[in-house]
């Protein structure tokens, strides 16, 4: 039986379905991940399964051995609270038999020695050791290691602390809560690289199942073995992680479509014949005609139209004027607050058309970097930038964005030169369709004020393009978009992100940060983990499957030469077919002019017997080489 299963699930809000039918299994194996795009239900469906809220058709069923663990928002009454004492906190029983043990083994030091106090302190003992009394303290600070803590900070006050570290509390508290399936919503959010690698190799070990909603689209290949698409309303399961899904969906697309091809060449096909079998006006030939109209019918109404793919614009964004070679060098560039020292001893070259990232642990300086790269920060050190060379910054914050602004008003004043139309393009390539440009600044969603930036910075005819995280709050439909853009960018760019997808696809270098400088890597993120692997052994070669290329040549030629024929065959077949009708036209004619002469009309009648005989195996034979004909280019077009 599976942990947790849901079928037939429909909710609606305000009259619109949000989805309907959908259906799921998941047993503790199973590694699953949800993706569609924002605003398809996905949080919905994670509040139907937890029972927060109740779906309006369709029902979830949990086996009694399921223990759910879901990612919640950050809860503490105790500000006085730390991270550490929050982690082992999540281990209530264990506590408590630890202090049973505590109190029994003070009785016993202090003279203490009766059977029965013995005998429970030998029970709590086995107990304790047996749940996981002797690990649970190193595995709760291990989990808070792992997801970015350092050893000051796992044992700070609460209220000294980010948002973003009060969410990998709650992560951390989760994923040692002893549940055999998790529900967790953006897990990746608020953590750098090295955190999402850790959380990656921990789910990967994790013995038990989940469901994760995430669009890191990186971090789904590495922890998925099934993935479910949210979309239309319809759920629809796929084996594999991200990428197959990717390839897999393509498919299933592509078959689709050739089995939607395939019966409308069918349909069309009947009803030539149907045309046919009507003009040559005979009876059989009619009754005929009824029939296959009756197979067009059943084959019409079983005709499944594919859906459309989800329409993608393409917009290219331009530089107004080209880069010269040396974009940016920068030397020796040191910062520091106070005392606080963040970097030093950084050195940056940035060449024409080169897509560079920046990278390195959360609180190494890489915001704060770009900030003095762009001059918003003072800091020592020697900035200079090509002759020609025109910045834009994409700030994380949006600070920049007018609230009062309709999305349209506030890209177009940016860029007032420009035609309504590009700009509507431009915000349409960013998935404002329609009405949605002229949403107020004020309404919009955090991925919403993201796209809004972007699309400003790509107008603006930079071409040294200088972007802090413009992935965050974005789904993976925008994610792609700005990808699309980016590779089509003819200018330069830097940029820091944690979108490992992203950088794989256009990284040609990538700078490390650290505290004493940066370490340059080229290629993209794969490329730069495999300069760090210690365990980089060649991979293997693949034995190339023996081919049939020989015989695959042989039978499609064959094929196509079994087309050419029945091609002519139906041709001399039909103008056989008229000649007999025409024939057969004449002799009924003749057999009118000659009604008074009795041997005449049954010579004529004999003769007109034998030429609807042969119009009939003349009729037969079509249909059967029109079969034939269709079944081979079925067979030639799969």
């Amino acid at each position: 039986m599976a942990l947790i299963s849901f079928e037939n699930l429909t909710k609606a809000f305000g009259g619109s379905t949000l989805f309907s039918g959908i259906s799921l299994e998941a047993d503790q194996k199973d590694h699953i991940g949800l993706v569609g795009a924002n605003g398809a239900g996905k949080s919905t469906l994670f509040k139907i399964i937890t029972g927060e809220q109740l779906p309006d058709g369709g029902g979830v069923v949990c086996s009694k051995s399921l223990k759910l663990g879901v990612m919640e928002q950050f809860l503490c009454k105790d500000e006085s609270a730390t991270p550490y004492s929050m982690a082992i906190g999540i281990f209530t029983d264990l506590l408590k038999t630890e202090q049973q043990l505590f109190e029994v083994e003070s009785r016993i030091e202090s003279g203490e020695t009766s059977k029965e106090l013995l005998e429970k302190q030998q029970m709590l003992r086995e107990g304790f050791e047996r749940d996981g009394g002797l690990v649970f303290r190193s595995l709760a600070r291990s989990a808070l290691l792992g997801l970015g803590f350092n050893e000051e900070e796992i044992n700070r006050p609460i209220n000294t602390l980010s948002g973003g570290q009060r969410s990998k509390i709650s992560l951390a508290c989760l994923l040692i809560s002893g549940a055999n399936f998790l529900l967790l919503d953006e897990p990746t959010n608020h953590l750098d690289i090295k955190a999402v690698e850790w959380l990656e190799e921990y789910l990967k070990n994790f013995s038990g199942g989940y469901i994760v909603v995430s669009h890191d689209r990186y971090f789904l290949d590495k922890i998925t073995n099934r993935t479910a698409e949210l979309e239309n309303g319809r759920l629809t399961v796929f084996s594999g992680n991200y990428s197959n899904y990717l390839i897999e969906k393509q498919k299933r697309r592509e078959i689709e479509k050739k089995h939607y091809d395939n019966q409308m060449r069918e349909i069309n096909r009947l009803k030539e014949t149907v045309t046919e079998l009507k003009r040559w006006n005979k009876e059989k030939s009619v009754k005929r005609a009824e029939s296959k109209e009756k197979v067009i019918e059943k084959l019409e109404s079983r005709l499944e139209t594919p859906e459309k793919e989800i329409e993608t614009v393409r917009f290219t964004f331009s530089a107004n004027a080209p880069c010269p070679y040396d974009v940016l060098t920068a030397n020796g560039l040191c910062m520091a607050f106070g005392d606080k020292k963040i970097y030093e001893n950084v050195d940056i070259e940035i060449h024409k058309n080169e897509r560079v990232f920046l990278l390195g642990a959360n609180g190494c300086g890489k915001t704060t970097l770009l900030k003095q790269i762009t001059g918003q920060y003072a800091g020592k050190g020697n900035i200079s930038f090509g002759i020609g060379v025109k910045t834009a910054y994409y700030d994380q914050a949006q600070e920049s964005l007018n609230e009062q602004n309709t999305v349209l008003e506030e890209v177009w004043k940016s860029v007032p030169a420009l035609s309504q139309t590009t700009v509507r393009n431009a915000l349409a390539a960013f998935l404002f369709k329609g009405d949605d440009v002229f949403k107020k600044i004020s309404a919009l969603s955090g991925g919403e004020r993201a796209r809004t930036a972007i699309v400003k910075m790509m107008l603006s005819g930079a071409n040294f393009l200088i972007l802090d995280e413009p992935t965050n709050h974005l789904d993976i439909g925008s994610r792609q978009a700005l990808e699309d853009a980016i590779e089509g960018f003819d200018g330069t760019v830097l940029m820091v992100t944690h979108d490992r997808y992203l950088i794989n696809r256009l990284s040609d270098r990538i700078y490390y940060l650290s505290g004493n400088g940066v370490a340059e890597f080229k290629g993209g993120y794969d490329a730069y983990l495999e300069q760090f692997s210690r365990d980089n052994l060649p991979e293997k070669k693949q034995k190339k499957p023996i081919g049939s290329g020989g015989e695959q040549y042989k039978k499609r030629k064959q094929n196509e030469s079994n087309l050419r024929k029945l091609k002519g065959q139906i041709s001399r077949l039909e103008q056989s077919a008229e000649q007999l009708s025409e024939q057969i036209a004449t002799v009924e004619q003749e057999i009118s002019d000659h009604s008074d002469d009795y041997e005449k009309i049954l010579e004529l009648t004999t003769v007109l017997q034998q030429l609807k005989q042969q119009e009939e195996e003349i009729i037969t034979q079509w249909e059967q080489a029109s079969d034939s004909l269709s079944s081979l280019e079925n067979e030639i077009s799969e």
